[in-house]
């Protein structure tokens, strides 16, 4: 269980949330992922990049749409419609320079996933950890989904790699290869 998960768990509305799911999955399949990736970037460069939740579909690609319902401070609740034109509710809290931590609510997808970043000297570790509960039909293909949640995870790290990586290049410049020797 990560950091922003302990922290989250206690809070209310959770904890009635948690108490209830956990009648309805008692049968379920969890699916658990953890993908990291080393970002050449300081952590206010990735923060900047991942705390726009609103250009979430430019890097998590199993988001077709997000449509904002409430928004507090550092909270928010949202809709979003996935590939399969299934529609999931999320409330998000952003935890500035450290994480953002996401609760699939109601939908296909039930469960957690925490963003987390994590200086490490000139460079910046971001992870993300995913414990989803699989029901129905779709627990009978966990494996398969669990696999194509990582791949997710995976492409969605490179991508935000890709981004911040591209920030700090100077605009219209490419080295390509090594020097010119004449």
């Amino acid at each position: 269980m990560s950091l922003f998960h302990k922290q989250i768990f206690n809070f209310a509305d959770y904890t009635v949330y948690d108490q209830h799911l956990s009648n309805i999955f008692d049968n379920c399949i969890v699916t658990e992922i953890t993908a990291k990736i080393m970002i050449n970037g300081s952590p206010s460069d990735v923060w900047k990049i991942i705390s726009e939740i609103n250009h979430d579909t430019k890097f998590w690609k199993g988001m077709m749409k997000i449509r904002n319902i409430a928004k507090d401070r550092n909270v928010c609740n949202r809709e979003i419609i996935l590939k399969n034109n299934e529609k999931c509710l999320q409330k998000i809290i952003l935890f500035p320079m450290d994480g953002i931590h996401v609760r699939w609510k109601i939908g296909a997808i039930f469960g957690v996933k925490d963003i987390i970043v994590t200086s490490m000297g000139k460079q910046t570790l971001l992870q993300v950890e995913m414990n989803y509960k699989i029901k129905g039909v779709t627990s009978l293909l966990s494996r398969g989904i669990s696999e194509e949640l990582l791949n997710e995870a995976e492409l969605a790290l490179q991508l935000i790699k890709e981004e911040v990586e591209k920030k700090q290049s100077p605009i219209g410049i490419r080295i390509i290869g090594g020097p010119i020797h004449g």
